[in-house]
């Protein structure tokens, strides 16, 4: 299965059209199921539900790929001096 994780950092409406552009991406790169979510990825000690249950069925092995506009979209957090 081929699965999408659509994110934006806030639940402001100004990001409705970003978060919509998102989904209409991962499903032309062929994702049968897109996660969405509405959290910052930069906030720490905040669970992103979505980005949990992505890391579940990738583990599951039933994921065959996992797609993502942008690798912001999954995560801000600092590694060493490189962002993610």
């Amino acid at each position: 299965m081929i699965i999408g994780y659509a994110r934006v950092s806030t639940s402001n409406e100004e990001q409705d059209t970003s978060i919509e552009a998102q989904q209409r991406q991962l499903k032309m790169a062929g994702c049968i199921k897109v996660i969405t979510e509405r959290r910052s990825a930069f906030k720490r000690n905040i669970t992103r539900k979505g980005w949990e249950q992505c890391k579940t069925l990738i583990c599951s092995g039933e994921v065959t790929r996992f797609v993502i506009v942008s690798l912001s979209r999954a995560s801000r957090q600092k590694i060493g001096r490189a962002h993610v």
